[in-house]
């Protein structure tokens, strides 16, 4: 184990097994058949009208997902293709530049679904593992000590998928990349990051998801996602046929609303959390896309991209669980554009080569787990 300056010490992974179960007497019978998962944890380390704001206490936790939008450093990366982010590059990203991007991520995170932040956030668009360090050493979050889980994909830009916890809140227990293997070419895409533990004492898995863009097109781009969503579907299947009431969660920058049938037909995603049928799971955020809310804009045109979707094992009565009511999308005024032709879109780092110093062209989401 490596220390990393300050106080983080950056973890070590190892793993061999496939999926990630829950730690019950029986998966731990199980295992002694197959390939353990191991992982050495780092240590370190307004809302919508509709929405319901809860208060954040000892028996609930706030789980957020944040799209960074290319947070990455200003050293260059030979694996990658990085040029546009360097001092000399197309979008003269230097330093001043990255710090500022530092500041107006942790000054999101520092508020995001609570006054204290959130327990557990998804990342993704995280360059590397130095990014997230910088990252959690900011100012505004440093005290809350966040540890960090993140592995390298294979995505030609580099951009990784990372998860951010509070030890006091969330203790690791396995982690791994799940390879997002893509039907129509052999170009890398970000992996999956699955992290299993215990949050507020209770066993619960999380996926943090980055599917592939629409980039060339929905026609083209559209079966690559379909590919994602059953690698992920699979994942969960795996999870619930070992234990029907696993707690897995499932968060992202999906690529698609909750209405397209990478969703809805592929992950078998649904609105309706007191009728889940046939391993059907539900999303959070369904009703905001049908509301026309969004979480992207693009053309004036605002979807929900960034979606958090449950397991029944979260949805019922006992134990850990979804708080009805609690899934939001975090918008402040100061993260919206003020511009008269996007006027309430995600003020953004770049518009096109053009620095606009904002935040991301996303908006983070989050909702409350209780028990």
């Amino acid at each position: 184990m490596q220390n990393a300056p300050g106080p983080l010490v950056v973890g070590v992974f190892s793993f061999a097994q496939k999926y990630v179960m829950p730690v019950t007497p029986l998966t731990a019978r199980l295992a002694a058949g197959t390939a353990l998962l191991a992982a050495v944890a780092c240590t370190s380390i307004k809302p919508s009208t509709f929405a319901t704001p809860v208060d954040t206490g000892p028996r609930t936790a706030t789980v957020a997902f944040y799209n960074l939008e290319n947070l990455f450093d200003t050293q260059d990366d030979p694996k990658t293709n990085d040029q546009d982010f360097l001092p000399g590059g197309a979008l003269q990203w230097d330093d001043a530049r990255y710090r500022a991007k530092l500041t107006n991520m942790a000054s999101v995170l520092e508020q995001l679904g609570s006054p204290s932040g959130p327990d557990v956030v998804g990342l993704c668009e995280v360059e590397n593992r130095k990014v997230l360090e910088d990252l959690v050493r900011q100012p505004a979050i440093a005290s809350r000590r966040y540890q960090i889980v993140h592995f390298d994909s294979p995505d030609p830009r580099g951009i990784d998928c990372a998860l951010l916890f509070k030890p006091d809140r969330f203790v690791l227990g396995t982690s791994r990349a799940l390879p997002i293997t893509l039907p129509d070419t052999t170009m890398g895409t970000r992996d999956a990051l699955v992290v299993s533990g215990q949050l507020n004492g209770e066993t619960i898995a999380f996926v943090v998801n980055h599917w592939p863009s629409r980039r060339g097109g929905r026609g083209e781009s559209d079966q690559r996602r379909r590919a994602a969503a059953d690698q992920v579907r699979k994942l969960v299947e795996a999870q619930t046929a070992v234990n029907p009431q696993a707690r897995v969660l499932l968060m992202g920058d999906f690529n698609d609303t909750p209405l397209d049938s990478s969703i809805v037909g592929h992950l078998k995603a649904t609105y309706d959390i007191k009728n889940l049928r046939d391993g059907q799971l539900y999303n959070a955020f369904y009703d905001y896309q049908v509301r026309g809310l969004g979480t992207i804009c693009y053309r004036q045109k605002c979807d929900v991209f960034d979606q958090m979707i449950l397991s029944p094992g979260l949805c019922g009565n006992d134990g850990l669980r979804y708080q009805a009511g609690s899934a939001n999308v975090y918008k402040p005024e100061r993260m919206q554009s003020q511009e008269e032709k996007y006027k309430g879109e995600p003020l953004r780092t770049f518009g096109g080569k053009k620095y606009l110093g904002g935040f991301s062209d996303h908006y983070p989401v989050y909702l409350t787990l209780t028990k």
